[in-house]
Parts: structure tokens; sequence; C-alpha cells
């Protein structure tokens, strides 16, 4: 009985996405234990202990719509603008995991390997995105590229359980819907999944508007060129887009809230700018007979009319999704946080890496677009360029915006790998065609990486070290000390997510922007011109202990170096006030941190 060549193909094609699973994942343990380095630090950031802290008590209070954290912002409690839809794959998986290891336990552990498992799907999804544009050989090079991302990479790493893996996933399936739209077929069943999967993520985060506009531009500048067809599909995406969206208001807000306008998750105000896009897409239908040249105004001035619309009803909506923020933590942690940094201000290697992959992208795609006989469709050539012209210039204002950037290098930077790799394959001799193989694909998946560690300068040794807050968490549980059984802690921000999930102790600060209130008082205590006015401050929150971080960036933040006479550097220099008693622990935790009991 023979075997059919597509049966040959399939298992080729299985074979090597396991392999590339098991590099995945062997990557992703390596960097796990060497670079990130498990156990000490088990989980990555703030946000990764944020997030279990507020699953763990969906579970415990069972209350959907209620997302405040009593322990943090105490005493008042903390609510975040982040959503459910994370918290509910991280719950399912735990649930499954509840009879082996209890669920704390579950819970734990499901958060240190979500983000790579997804990481997975996003794997089968980036071929299955591809599959309208390359053919099969060139799609198994799509997962060595995508590898080769290493700050797309990141977001999947162990210890993640971050939104930021599953809105890349979603992404990456969104931008496979768009190359299958843009072709002239009739694939309106494609529209409708593409605006659920653009509903679904904005219901994440509302970041993923940058996606949708994408898809708007790229269907509506097609409907200009070649008519009725696209502006169909534009409108199926629309109204699936408003439908779902408004299904996710539903299930994120109480019903008495549903009319809230917020701008940092998906609410009200983004139902408004989505019914415009779709009514939108249906006045277009009068134009689709007219020329070229009205369709355009046409396309143009429906897009101002709407801009207009929006501006007189929910100005605050062009400001995006800080509108509502508190102005006066800008300077003191807004403007600090890493992710909203330009991406100039990275390091040599982040730059030379992103930069270098963005002009090999774009070169391919401008060289394709002058040469006579193209070897990919005009109309994905496109979507990669509107893609790239959308997200370059946000790359460059927010180093967050990099992730969407570098999945949509990857399609184009698959192509001109498949070009090169054509012509290497021409040479006879077979030592050397393998040779010349194994080295473009290098330099491919390295190159840039690798010259940017080159031009790299020496580390910088004066840059903040990162305190071992396990160990100050294991003291505060430890019964001997103690403490009241809920203690109110103020400590830096950077610390506070950590100690919430450690412990069952409260904290004031978090790095959070609706979290004003316990920034702003973490900074006044901090920043008083005397003892005095740091106790008046502290009184107002009944503070247990105060734990300084001397080794941290917590100086820059308060501002230690500019203002020698704050409270800050003066329990550093060993002023203490009668109403603080220095609290002996072990000489590791001393090497960190410096900690105070508050006495009346």
């Amino acid at each position: 009985m023979k075997t059919s060549k597509y049966h040959l193909h399939a298992d080729s094609n299985r074979a090597i996405f396991y392999l590339t699973v098991v590099a995945w994942f062997a990557i992703l343990l390596v960097y796990y234990y060497v670079v990130q380095g498990y156990p000490e630090k088990d989980l990555v950031d703030t946000d990764a202990f944020t997030r279990l802290v507020r699953v763990e008590q969906l579970a415990a209070d069972r209350d959907w719509f209620d997302s405040l954290i009593p322990r943090s912002n105490a005493p008042y409690g903390e609510t975040l603008h982040w959503t459910r839809a994370l918290d509910i794959l991280l719950l399912l998986g735990a649930g499954l995991l509840t009879p082996l290891l209890g669920f704390h336990k579950a819970l734990y552990w499901w958060g240190i390997v979500i983000s790579p498992i997804l990481g997975v799907f996003s794997l089968a999804a980036i071929a299955w995105a591809a599959r309208p544009v390359l053919d099969e050989e060139k799609r198994r090079l799509l997962w060595l590229i995508f590898l080769g991302q290493f700050l797309l990479v990141s977001v999947y790493h162990f210890g993640r359980p971050d939104h930021h893996s599953l809105l890349s996933l979603l992404f990456i399936g969104l931008l496979g819907c768009l190359l299958r739209l843009v072709l002239p077929a009739h694939n309106r069943p494609i529209a409708l999944w593409a605006g659920l999967l653009a509903g679904i993520a904005m219901w994440v985060s509302v970041e993923a508007l940058t996606g949708v506009v994408l898809v708007f531009a790229t269907l509506t500048l097609l409907w200009i060129t070649q008519g009725e067809g696209y502006r169909l599909k534009l409108a199926g995406f629309a109204w699936s887009l408003l439908l779902s969206s408004c299904l996710f208001v539903l299930l994120e807000h109480r019903p008495a809230l549903l009319l809230q306008f917020e701008y940092d998750r998906i609410s009200a105000v983004h139902i408004i700018v989505f019914l415009l896009a779709a009514l939108s897409a249906w006045i277009l239908r009068i134009f689709s007979r007219q020329a070229v040249w009205r369709r355009s105004c046409a396309a143009v001035s429906i897009a101002l009319l709407d801009g207009l619309i929006l501006w007189l009803t929910v100005p605050a909506f062009f400001k995006g999704p800080f509108s509502q923020v508190n102005p006066a933590i800008a300077p003191i942690w807004l403007n600090w946080v890493i992710e909203v940094q330009p991406l100039m201000s990275e390091s040599t290697t982040t730059k030379v890496a992103v930069i270098g992959s963005i002009l090999l992208a774009l070169g391919f795609i401008l060289w394709q677009f002058a040469v006579k006989t193209r070897n990919y469709r005009t109309e994905h050539l496109l979507t990669c360029m509107l893609g790239l012209l959308l997200f370059i210039p946000l790359t460059f204002y927010q180093i967050r915006w990099v992730y969407y950037c570098s999945a949509l290098l990857i399609l184009p930077l698959t192509m001109f790998l498949g070009q090169i790799l054509a012509k290497v394959s021409e040479i006879r001799r077979s030592s050397l065609r393998v040779l010349t193989r194994a080295i473009t694909i290098f330099l491919f998946l390295f190159g840039f990486l690798l010259l940017g560690l080159l031009l790299e300068g020496p580390a910088n040794d004066s840059a903040a070290a990162t305190p071992k807050t396990g160990l100050l968490c294991d003291w505060l549980n430890d019964p001997d000390n103690n403490l009241p059984a809920s203690a109110v802690i103020l400590i830096d921000m950077d610390y506070g997510p950590e100690v919430l999930y450690r412990t069952p102790h409260q904290v004031i600060a978090t790095p959070y922007h609706r979290n004003d209130d316990g920034i702003l008082f973490n900074h006044r205590v901090m920043t008083a011109a005397n003892a005095g006015q740091a106790y008046s401050v502290i009184s107002e929150r009944q503070v247990d202990l105060v734990v300084l971080t001397p080794k941290s960036s917590e100086k820059v933040i308060y501002g230690a170096g500019e203002n020698p006479g704050i409270f800050y550097n003066q329990l550093l220099d060993g002023q203490i006030p009668e109403w603080l008693v220095p609290v002996q622990t072990t000489e590791q935790i001393q090497e960190w941190f410096v900690i105070f009991k508050v006495v009346t």
C-alpha cells in the first residue's frame, strides 16, 4: 500500500513542528534557569505576582465583578484596569491541577507555564497565518525566524502569567485572518471570525485597538482601489467586532456601570467607536461604484467626520488608555516605567537587533514593489507594509509595541530568507551549499543580535540591584516576629505585589496607574522634610512596618540624590525618630532591606 505524497508532507511538517516545540521549551528553560535565576526568581515581575493574587481572590470570593484587592492600597483597596480574560485561563488550568496539588500550588505552577504553552499555540498560529502567503517549505522557516525574535519570545517566558502572551497569540491570529481577507475571494466568514478575534483581544487589553486599526486601514485601502468586495468584508469585520465587544462589555461590567466610560479597559466608549466604524462601513456602499478618487474622498471624509464626532463626545479617547491617569504620578513613577520608554533609550543590542530587522524587512518589501515580477501577491506585501508603517513609529515611541512589530517582521523576513535560500540551492557543490545555507540562516536569526552585542559598551555597574524580596517575605511570615496577622507595610511599589502574594500582609503602593493614592502616599512619606511631617502622613493609614531597599531604584524615584535632606536619607543616615524602631534580621535580609517597626 503506497503512502500518498500529502501524508508524507503532513508527517514531515508535524515532525518539524514537534522539534520546534522541543527547541522552544529548551530555549525558554535555559533562560529561566540561567538568566532569570530560578528558583530564586520564579516569577518574572510585579504583574505576575499581582495576577496570581487577583485570581486567588476571585476563586475565594467568587464575585466576578469585584476586582478590588483589599490588601493593596491599605486600608482602601486597589482596583486594577485588567479584565477577566486571562483570569479565566488561569482558573481553568489551576482547576485541572487542583486535585493533584491543591489550588494555591496549582495556580502557581500553571502561572509559571501558561505563557510558554500559549507560545506553542502562537507557533501553530503563525504557520496557519502564513499559509496563504508562503509555500510549505518556506512555512518551516517561519518557526526559525520566530525563535530569532528574542523580544517577542520574551513575552512567553516561564514565570510570566501575563496577558501580553495572550495578546500576541490573538494578534497573530488576527493577522492570519487579514492575510486571507485581502485576497479577492469573498471570504466573509473569515471577516466575522476576524471581528470576534479582535473583540476578544480588546477584552484582554485595549492596546489591541492598534490591530483593529490595521484591519480597517488595509481593507479600506483595498476597497478604494478594488471595489465593493472589500467593503463587504470590512462591514462583516466591523459588525462582528461591535457585537462581540458588546458581549465582553456585558461580561466585564456590572449592569449599573455599563454606561461608564473607562479608557484603560473595554467599556461603553469603545462601543461608540466601533458603532461609528460599523455605520461608516455600511455608508461606504453608496460610493462603491464611484471612481477611485471619489471613493478616496468618501473614505477620508467619513473618517474625519467620525473623528469629529468622537472629539465632541469622548475627547479623552484621543489621549489613549492613560487619559484618566493622575498627572501627579507621571514624574515619580509612570515616566520611569520600562515599557513606556522609547526604543532609543534601550541597550545598543536591542536597538541594533530591532532596527536591523526593520530595515531588512522594509528593504525586501520595497524591492518586491519595485521589480516587475513579484514573488508574492501585492495584497500581502501591502498588508505587511501597512502593518510596519503603523507599528514602527509606535515602537520608536514606546518599546512596549515592539512585540507587535516583531510579529509583523516574521513574515517579510521569512519571505526574504526563502528567496536567498532559493539562490543558495543553485550552488552545485553540496558541501558548499549546505555550509552557505547554514551560515545564511544563522545570520538571519542572530546576525543583528551579535552585531549589537559587539557594539554594546561595558556593562553599567551602577545599575540598581534587584533585592531578594523572597527572603523578606519568609521573615514576614515567621510567627516569632510578633507581627500583626495582617500588618500594613510601607515598602517600595515594585516589591509590594510580591509581598501581597507571598504573605498575608497589606501594602500601600503598587506599580499601577489606578493606585495613584498609594504611590503618592509612599512618596509623601519618603520625601517629607522631617520626621514630624513623615509621621503625620504615616498616621493616616496606621502603618506597622517601614521597609527601605537602598540598593534598588527607589532612591531615584524619591530624588534622594538631589534632595539630601528628605526623610528617606535621614533614615539611611541613622537619624531615627523615636516612633520608629530598627528591626534586627538576618545578614542576608539586612544586605538588601532596612526595616523599622512603627510604635505609637
